[in-house]
């Protein structure tokens, strides 16, 4: 009888440790390990044309969302669950695990580096100006903003057109914040600002809304330059949490990968853009400007 116990007891040990070894292993396992086993991925979606728009089916597409779903697919991650996100909480979500890659027009700076890691870049953009029909101000530049003290502008919160409008000498008083650019173009519209500022991509999607309303891209218009005066691009890429390195580089291979095949591309003219804004940087080297 006592050895039955033990036998019984020995059964019940390996059973314990059984279990302690399964739940180690579960916890072993990495955001992009359980992607590939499960075939799903949380990903935030900012839903903004030319970046992320949902169709008729309620289901998203986009620039940044075709690039990360054709890379996921690669990596045999067939299903992407889109949480569509405001601008200013992706960062905030990624963080507290809410989703796990930000598909999004989210442009690579070196502030934004210290809190995520960032795939290579799926595009370069300038920046463009949305101001009333016929330039009124005559607006051609962050420059003509900032001399003109009765000029103000408008963009969205988070954006990096604030900081280079900033830079630029344009004060913060006369910038006004929005949720996001539709806000912005209704303020243009009103009359409550003179100018929204935006990446070259989401003007030129949004334009054809614009048609009989009463507003224009301001053409020329000179954005962020370097000392020497030549134009400074903003890269806009998907986002990982730190600790999700490894999602980041299988990324960055089928990225590399798209480019070479001419996938990328192919994406980027299905939503009007050119080589032109093909990036010609990796996500280190532009985190590191």
């Amino acid at each position: 009888m006592r050895q039955v116990k033990l036998f019984k007891l020995s059964l019940g040990s390996i059973a314990l440790l059984f279990g302690m070894v399964t739940l180690t292993a579960a916890n072993a396992e990495s955001v992009y390990q359980q992607a590939v086993r499960t075939g799903s991925v949380r990903v935030a979606v900012y839903n903004q044309a030319p970046w992320g728009v949902t169709d008729e089916k309620g289901e998203f597409h986009g620039l940044a969302v075709d690039v990360v779903r054709t890379a996921m697919e690669r990596l045999g991650i067939k299903k992407l669950e889109a949480v569509s996100t405001e601008f200013a909480a992706l960062i905030p979500g990624l963080q507290a695990r809410r989703i796990d890659v930000v598909s999004a027009a989210l442009a690579i700076t070196p502030e934004r580096c210290q809190l995520v890691a960032f795939g290579d870049p799926a595009a370069k953009m300038a920046d463009a100006l949305l101001v009333k029909a016929g330039n009124p101000k005559n607006l051609h530049s962050y420059e003509d903003v900032a001399k003109n003290p009765d000029a103000t502008i408008g963009t969205g919160r988070g954006f990096t057109t604030a900081a280079d409008a900033l830079a630029a000498g344009v004060p913060k008083e006369r910038q006004v914040l929005y949720p996001d650019n539709q806000a912005a173009i209704s303020a243009l519209i009103a009359g409550r600002i003179d100018a929204v500022s935006a990446t070259f991509g989401s003007i030129v999607a949004l334009l054809d809304d614009l048609k009989n309303k009463g507003v224009e891209r301001a053409v020329p218009f000179n954005g962020k330059r370097d000392a020497a005066g030549n134009p400074l691009f903003s890269y806009v890429a998907p986002a990982f949490r730190k600790e999700d390195s490894d999602f980041r580089d299988a990324y960055n291979v089928q990225l590399k990968s798209m480019q070479a095949d001419g996938t990328l591309l192919n994406i980027l003219q299905k939503y009007g853009f050119s080589a032109s804004e093909m990036p010609d940087a990796i996500a280190s080297a532009v985190c590191a400007r």
